[in-house]
C-alpha cells in the first residue's frame, strides 16, 4: 500500500466512525437526563394496578409525559414521572 492509499483508508474509518457516533447520539438525545426539556414528578399512590414503566402520562386527556419508574414504597406503590412543556404545580 501506498501512504496516500493509507491515508485515504485511515480518512475513510475515522469519518465512518464519526458518522455512527453522531448518528447514535441524535437518536439518543432524548434519553440524556442533562438534555432532557422535562421536569421530573413522582407521586404515591394505593392502587397503581396494570400501570407499566413507559406508560403515558396524561392531562385532561393530553399526553403530558411518560412514567419512568414505579416502586413499591410501603403500603403505597411510588410513580416517577416526566411531564414537558408544561407548567404542573406552578400556581
Amino acid at each position: 500500500m501506498t501512504p496516500r492509499s493509507r491515508d485515504a483508508t485511515r480518512l475513510g474509518l475515522i469519518g465512518s466512525a464519526v458518522v455512527v457516533a453522531a448518528t447514535l447520539a441524535a437518536v439518543n438525545v432524548p434519553a440524556l437526563p442533562y438534555l432532557s426539556a422535562g421536569a421530573t414528578y413522582s407521586g404515591r399512590f394505593l392502587d397503581a394496578g396494570g400501570l407499566e414503566t413507559g406508560a403515558s402520562v396524561e392531562m385532561a386527556g393530553v399526553t403530558v409525559g411518560t412514567v419512568t419508574d414505579i416502586d413499591v414504597d410501603g403500603q403505597a406503590v411510588l410513580v416517577t414521572f416526566t411531564m414537558t412543556d408544561v407548567a404542573a404545580g406552578a400556581d
